[in-house]
Formats: C-alpha cells, sequence, structure tokens
C-alpha cells in the first residue's frame, strides 16, 4: 500500500486520545455531570472510536479490492482493444472508431493508442466529474497503474495501446460503504445510549431513596432503606441505614437527657420538688384562676426547717437530707391528696404548699400538723418546734407580691412563737412596704424624687481570683428600711417605673467608677427597653461620663432579651460605641435562642444560679454547663457562673472553662460587698 494512504490516515486516530483526554479535563473543571449523560457521552465516544476505526479497515481493504479490480479491468481493455486493432491498418482512419467505441462506454478516462517512437496515432481523454466530496477523493486516492499492450507485425512493434480507467465510480462505491457503516455505528449509539440511561436510571433508583433518607436526617426522621438489587449499592444502603439506627439513639438519648436537665432546672435535687422558679410559675397560674373566679379562695402555707446549718454540724449533713426528705414526701403526700395542690421547695430550708381547694387558713395549718407530727417519732421529740408553719388565705385580684409578703410575715411570727404550731396569717397585716399599686407608686416615686437609691457592690472574680466587676444590684430606701430589687421591681413594672430607677443605677454606677476606677456591671430591667425616652437617656448619660463608660458593664435577663431581641439589639447600638460591656444574666434554659446576637458585639453570659447550684455532686449539671461554656466560647462570649454559694461547688466551677464567678463562696475566698 502507498505510503501517503497510512500517513493520511493516522492523523484521525493520533488526534482521538487528545480528544478524550479534553473530554475528561473539561468534564472535571466543569459542573457536575450526571451519569446519563456520561452514558450518553460513552456511547457517541464508542461509535467515534468504532468509525474511526472501522473507516481505516474500510478505506485499506475496500479499497485496495476496488484497485486490484480497475487494474484488472484496464488491463483486459487494453488487451481487448489491442487484439481489434492488430486486425486492422494502423492509421487514424482505422483505429479511430476502436478508441471512439472504448471511451464512449464512460469507464475510462483515457484510451490512447500511440507508436512506439511516441507519435500518438490516437487519443480520447473524458472529464468525468466527481461523484463524491473532493477531500475524501484526496484522502483515499486510488493508486493504478495504466494498462498498456504493444502490437507488433513480423515481430516488430508497430504500436502500444494504454487505457486508465475512470475512478469516479469506484470512489463512489466506497464513499456509500463509509456512509453505510456511519449510520449503523450512529444507530447501534443512539441503542446503546437508551439501554445504558435505562440500566443507570434503574441503578441510580436506590440513590434517590438515599437522598430522602439523607435528608430525613436533616429532620430527626431515622428512616430505613429497602435492600437493592445491585450488590454494589449494598455495603451504601447498610451503612446509610446503620448511621440512621446510631443517630436514632443519640437523638433518643439526647432528647432524654435534654428532659433530665430539664427537670434538673425546675425541681430540687435532693426531695425532687419543683423549686421556686417553677413554683411562682405554679403560683401566678393558680392566682390568675382565682382571678377568673372572684367566689374562689384558698391558702397558701410555707414550712420552714429551722436552724439548717445547725442541724447539719450538730446531726451530720445525711442526717439532716433524710429530715427534708421525709418532710417533702409528707408535703407531696398533703398535696396528691386533692387536685390543683402544688408544693415546691423554695430554698435549701424553705418549703411552700399552695392548696386552692381549703377556703380557711386553719384547716391547711390542721392538715399540715397532723401530717408532719409523726415525724418527731423519727427524728426525734421537739421536731415540730424546729419546723415553723406560716398559713395565709388568698383570694382572686391580690398581687403576689402581697401574698408572699404577708406569709413571709405570718412565718416570721412563726418562728419568733417557737410553739411547734402554725401560725394564721391575718390578711389584713400591713407590711412595711406597700401592697397596692397607690402606695407603691407613691413610695417609690418618692424615694427616686429624693435620691432615695443606691447600688451595692458584689464582686465578680475570674479563675485566678482577680477582679472583673462589681455587680451593682438596686437597693431603694422604703420606711427607712432599705429593698431589694426582687421586693419592688414587679410593682415599678406594673407602674411603668423602671427605666427612672435603671437610669438612677446608672448615673451611680458611673459616679462611682468616676470615684474609685473599678468597673461596676449594673441591670437594666427589659421592661426599661420599651420606654421611648429610655435609649435616649442612657446614651446622653453615657456622653456625659464618657471616660467612666469604658468601665460600665451593663447586663439584662435571658427571658427579656428572648422575648424582645430588637429591642436589646437597640441598647446594644447605643452602648457599644462607648465602649460598655454588654451581657446576659441568668442565662442557660433558653440559651439556644441568644445565637441571633453574635453580630451586636454580646461580651459575657451569666449562667443562672439554679443551673450551678450542687454541681458538685450532679455530673449531668456539669457535662451540661461544660457544653454551655463550650458553645459561648465558640462565638466568643465570657461566661460567668452565677449562684457559687458553696465551697465544693466553687473547687467544680474553677476546673470548668467559666471565666468568671460571683457569690457568696466566692466573696468568702475573694472579696466582700461593698456597701
Amino acid at each position: 500500500m502507498p505510503d501517503t494512504l497510512s500517513q493520511d490516515h493516522d492523523a484521525p486516530l493520533a488526534a482521538t486520545p487528545r480528544g478524550a483526554a479534553h473530554l475528561a479535563a473539561s468534564t472535571r473543571a466543569g459542573t457536575a455531570v450526571s451519569l446519563r449523560t456520561l452514558s450518553w457521552l460513552g456511547a457517541a465516544l464508542g461509535a467515534i472510536v468504532v468509525f474511526a476505526g472501522g473507516a481505516l479497515i474500510c478505506l485499506s481493504v475496500t479499497g485496495s479490492e476496488l484497485e486490484r479490480q480497475l487494474q484488472a479491468r484496464d488491463r483486459d481493455a487494453a488487451t481487448l482493444l489491442g487484439l481489434l486493432a492488430s486486425h486492422v491498418e494502423p492509421s487514424r482512419a482505422a483505429l479511430t472508431p476502436l478508441v471512439e467505441t472504448l471511451s464512449d462506454s464512460g469507464d475510462y478516462a483515457l484510451v490512447r493508442i500511440e507508436r512506439p517512437g511516441g507519435e500518438i496515432i490516437v487519443q480520447r481523454s473524458a472529464e468525468l466529474s466527481p461523484q463524491v466530496p473532493y477531500w475524501f477523493a484526496a484522502l483515499r486516492p486510488l493508486e493504478i497503474t495504466p494498462a498498456s499492450v504493444e502490437l507488433a507485425s513480423d515481430g516488430r512493434p508497430i504500436a502500444i495501446v494504454t487505457v486508465i480507467g475512470a475512478r469516479t465510480d469506484a470512489h463512489a462505491a466506497l464513499w456509500r460503504t463509509l456512509q453505510g457503516l456511519m449510520l449503523w455505528l450512529a444507530l447501534a449509539a443512539l441503542v446503546t445510549g437508551v439501554a445504558m440511561s435505562a440500566l443507570i436510571r434503574r441503578l441510580l433508583a436506590p440513590l434517590s431513596a438515599l437522598e430522602d433518607q439523607a435528608r430525613g436526617f436533616a429532620d430527626r426522621r431515622f428512616s430505613h432503606v429497602s435492600e437493592p438489587a445491585a450488590s454494589e449499592l449494598r455495603p451504601l444502603v447498610a451503612a446509610t441505614n446503620a448511621l440512621a439506627d446510631k443517630l436514632q439513639a443519640d437523638s433518643e438519648e439526647h432528647s432524654a437527657r435534654i428532659g433530665q436537665l430539664d427537670h434538673l432546672a425546675g425541681h430540687d435535687e435532693l426531695t425532687g420538688l419543683p423549686n421556686r422558679s417553677r413554683f411562682l410559675a405554679l403560683l401566678d397560674t393558680t392566682l390568675d384562676l382565682a382571678t377568673a373566679n372572684p367566689d374562689l379562695r384558698g391558702s397558701m402555707a410555707v414550712l420552714r426547717v429551722a436552724n439548717l446549718h445547725g442541724l447539719n454540724r450538730s446531726f451530720g449533713r445525711t442526717a439532716t437530707d433524710k429530715l427534708l426528705v421525709d418532710v417533702a414526701a409528707r408535703l407531696r403526700a398533703i398535696a396528691a391528696a386533692r387536685p390543683g395542690r402544688s408544693v415546691a421547695r423554695l430554698n435549701g430550708c424553705d418549703f411552700a404548699l399552695i392548696a386552692p381547694d381549703v377556703e380557711r387558713p386553719s384547716a391547711l395549718a390542721s392538715e399540715l400538723s397532723s401530717a408532719l407530727t409523726p415525724l418527731e417519732n423519727m427524728h426525734g421529740e421537739g421536731l415540730m418546734k424546729r419546723l415553723p408553719i406560716g398559713v395565709v388565705g388568698y383570694a382572686g385580684g391580690e398581687p403576689r407580691e402581697r401574698l408572699l409578703a404577708r406569709l413571709d410575715s405570718a412565718l416570721a411570727s412563726a418562728e419568733y412563737a417557737r410553739r411547734g404550731a402554725a401560725h394564721i396569717g391575718d390578711p389584713e397585716t400591713v407590711m412595711p412596704a406597700r401592697t397596692d399599686l397607690a402606695g407603691w407608686r407613691e413610695a417609690l416615686e418618692h424615694a427616686l424624687d429624693t435620691g432615695k437609691i443606691r447600688i451595692d457592690a458584689f464582686p465578680v472574680l475570674d479563675r485566678r481570683g482577680a477582679l472583673l466587676h462589681y455587680e451593682a444590684p438596686s437597693r431603694i430606701l422604703i420606711d427607712d428600711l432599705w429593698y431589694c430589687a426582687e421586693a419592688f421591681l414587679a410593682w415599678a413594672e406594673r407602674l411603668g417605673l423602671t427605666a427612672r430607677i435603671d437610669l438612677a443605677a446608672l448615673q451611680l454606677a458611673l459616679e462611682r467608677i468616676e470615684a474609685d476606677g473599678r468597673p461596676v456591671g449594673v441591670n437594666v430591667s427589659a421592661s426599661s427597653l420599651r420606654d421611648a425616652s429610655f435609649l435616649d437617656a442612657v446614651h446622653s448619660t453615657l456622653a456625659a461620663h464618657a471616660t467612666a463608660a469604658v468601665s460600665l458593664w451593663i447586663e439584662l435577663p435571658e427571658h427579656g432579651v428572648v422575648a424582645d431581641l430588637p429591642a436589646f439589639r437597640a441598647l446594644c447600638k447605643v452602648a457599644r460605641p462607648f465602649g460598655c460591656r454588654l451581657g446576659i444574666e441568668h442565662a442557660g434554659r433558653e440559651f439556644g435562642q441568644l445565637g441571633g446576637l453574635h453580630d451586636v458585639g454580646l461580651d459575657y453570659v451569666k449562667i443562672d444560679a439554679g443551673l450551678v447550684r450542687n454541681i458538685a455532686s450532679n455530673p449531668d449539671k456539669q457535662g451540661f454547663l461544660a457544653r454551655i461554656c463550650e458553645l459561648a466560647r465558640a462565638i466568643g462570649l465570657l461566661v460567668i457562673a452565677e449562684g457559687v454559694d458553696h465551697l465544693d461547688d466553687l473547687a467544680v466551677v474553677r476546673t470548668l472553662d467559666f471565666d468568671g464567678m460571683t457569690g457568696s463562696a466566692v466573696r468568702q475566698q475573694g472579696g466582700t460587698a461593698d456597701g
């Protein structure tokens, strides 16, 4: 085969690997390609490769066969013409009809008879139109040697006959063969692509189920996927089903742990009774029901285990805890005797009982005495004298603070009497502070107008014992008694006076910073942020004390921040330019809802004392608080523990990742309150 043929057809084959590499590179660099698309690309690429190979074979084998046939035909035609010419005179007139007859058949490009010396006797050539593209004829030329026959007379050459056959029909036949091959391969590629696409669709069906399963994980749905027919996908399905089981188990464990932590946050660890915060919520609900039903009357009692610290020293903690558990069990039995009753442990030594079904306080007092007296047989004679009880009646419409104040007065009278009998409070008892809105308005406004407000100072220390800042709770003087915020704040909120109180405390804090240079933290009520002029007043006060404002710490309760995040953001926007530190106190129970504050410049959170108390003996609390510290640290917040009142709790808090702490145990070791 001529060299030109092999060289011309090497180029397309050499380009194929480069094209495949380019396709792969573009696939990697571009967007994701589906398997169905890849199947069609594979079928097309396969068809191209097969077509290229088939074309080479066709051009080589079929072309060679055509060359052989054309060569034989030309040789036969030259031989026939030579035989005919040998029977006539070798002149133009005699030979021309023979040459024209052969040339007119259309199968020959050249027919010539010449003398041995090169003189042409007669010649006919045909201009044949190409039946194939020019590039195809140039790509595969048909290499055929012209057929020649020598005429002789008496052993002497007299003429030479030369015949060259036409190539157009041969090229047309070769072209049609390639077209048929291309059509067949295109059809094969189409069928292959359809079959592969259907096969891939069937194979990918389990992947759709896996996708739905994975999306379900995000929605806390842990479903299983059926085992697929494709053995290659079975390990993947088995792994995702195992993951679903693991996630479901982890979710159930997490939910159970959260439930336990929620119970711990709202219940006393030793007795299992609701704690003070939970009890106050129950009391509010009870009073709301009483307000809705004016004829409803109920009774409430508080019991104190007097001199609890002395009992611990005298009898040991185990015996004292046993007494507390036994008292709680008796109170729980009383509460369970009638629907609607509630019992709680308010603090270390105080228990409270609400009995909305008992109209006469004396009846509740008698029931309590009957239930508790048998404990003397278990814990010693005279126990009832160490269990003073105050009992009061209540009705709808009475403020919670007044009811609690009357109850405290009744308990104080029982403690003073030490007779071992419950004291029934007088519903008309006048407490040192006011018991109605008008009285509280007059007392609070008079105190604010005359400057009878002060701030205390309790140190907040870091882990090394260095001062972070002083907590500065407000105190108001009423009737020659200084009342803490817990006593008057609820009334101030009802009267819309919290903004004035907070501004007065802010002014005092800045003046104290200017006097001694030590940082001070002040509390701001969430209700103050709803006062339209409060933020403007804060801005003016901070601007007037710009140097001291850098050492000011401002904090709001967690529940107030969560209830009105935009208002807290507005406060941050006002205070941040002055360098104030901004924080959230009593945090922990709604910590997950504070994630939206990462961009407002929040500096610290104070973990609620209820979550910190008794942490030394509660590994679950330790783990819970460790996770809160980790989350807070992740968003750049300082974490401070509130209410660290016991040395053993203080030791545990120091081992956790807290940045600071406050409480009586902290003050005992690191400093005292400044009045």
